[in-house]
């Protein structure tokens, strides 16, 4: 499958917002201790594999409703995803021109933009899972496991989590999707805005777009 590019719009292919879903949240299921010795433990595998089996706990719940469902995996984003490094690497250069005001209030539009586009794609889930294959190290603190999406034919099959060890966790800052990577896809959108418009235009763009997630998701 391919992901088409658009504006910011939520072009994103389905297999990346699962997996991003997948790897970032924990199930209610699971044990508070076990989780933090998983995530925070020197393996990148085992943390990584700790996350997804918890996140298909969730996905897979009877009991809870979509609502539920979106609301658990957007309260425990923050624990499991480097939104930060994420916002700094989707801006590239341009970082270093904003003042810290502007980082901040981008990196905090962008999170929302994130969860909000991928939690609106719960509902496709379809029992799909990841196999994982192998780590790699990147030096010290960085790590990207390798796995393989199985489910439907027209998805992509291979996945690669980039970690990196966080106050002594394992947090995800990048996935690629069949080569192309998460963050890049959104570079390449935000720097035609910010080369041919401004930062202002960015951030306005970025405001509607959740506006109309946020319609979508009821809230």
């Amino acid at each position: 499958m391919r992901c088409r590019s658009g504006l910011i719009g939520v072009r994103v292919c389905l297999a990346v917002a699962a997996c991003l879903l997948l790897v970032a949240f924990i199930a209610p299921a699971q044990s508070a201790t076990a989780t933090q010795l998983a995530v925070a433990s020197g393996d990148p595998m085992v943390a990584t594999k700790a996350l997804v089996d918890g996140a298909l706990g969730v996905l897979r719940d009877p009991h809870l409703s979509l609502t539920e469902k979106r609301e658990k995996l957007r309260a425990l984003a923050d624990a499991h995803l480097d939104f930060e490094s994420m916002a700094h690497s989707t801006l590239d250069y341009h970082w270093s021109q904003l003042t810290p005001e502007q980082r901040n209030d981008f990196t905090r539009l962008f999170k929302d933009f994130i969860e909000n586009a991928y939690l609106g794609k719960i509902q496709d889930y379809s029992g799909q899972k990841v196999i994982f294959v192998r780590e790699k190290l990147d030096g010290p603190g960085k790590s990207e496991v390798w796995s393989k999406w199985v489910g439907n034919a027209d998805e992509p099959d291979r996945l690669i989590f980039m970690l990196h060890r966080d106050n002594g966790q394992w947090k995800i800052y990048d996935l690629s999707v069949d080569g192309v990577g998460i963050t890049s896809n959104y570079r390449t959108q935000f720097d035609h805005v910010l080369d041919n418009h401004s930062f202002d235009s960015l951030m306005t763009d970025l405001r509607m777009k959740n506006q109309q997630l946020a319609a979508r998701l009821g809230k």
